[in-house]
């Protein structure tokens, strides 16, 4: 999020940042902190019967085992600062992007 003034700059910042992560590596610090970031925030959730259950249909609606979330932190675990690196360079294609700006109605 970020104010009507700052748009124009904060979606050419988002853009850099995407470029530069389809030349380079990321850190291996960032790759860290995303990890512990999602790892984390994963665990916390398994703390709710509702997600576990949402977790678990949407498994079974996706033709998946419904326990497939079992071994998510090691999927996770095993990504690799050239995995990111890959996907990067083959999802981010700004040629074909949409950029959606959603801002409260002017009065």
């Amino acid at each position: 999020a970020t104010s009507p003034q700052k748009v124009e700059n904060t979606i050419h910042c988002l853009m850099q940042e995407l470029t530069l992560m389809k030349k380079e590596l990321i850190t291996k610090e960032e790759l860290s902190r995303a990890k512990n970031y999602l790892n984390g925030n994963f665990q916390i959730s398994l703390q709710k019967y509702s997600y576990r259950a949402a977790l678990m249909s949407y498994n079974l609606l996706y033709g998946l085992d419904y326990q497939n979330f079992d071994d998510y932190c090691q999927k996770i675990n095993s990504v690799t600062r050239e995995d990111i690196l890959l996907a990067a360079q083959t999802f981010f294609d700004f040629n074909s992007c949409t950029i959606s700006i959603a801002k409260p109605s002017e009065k």
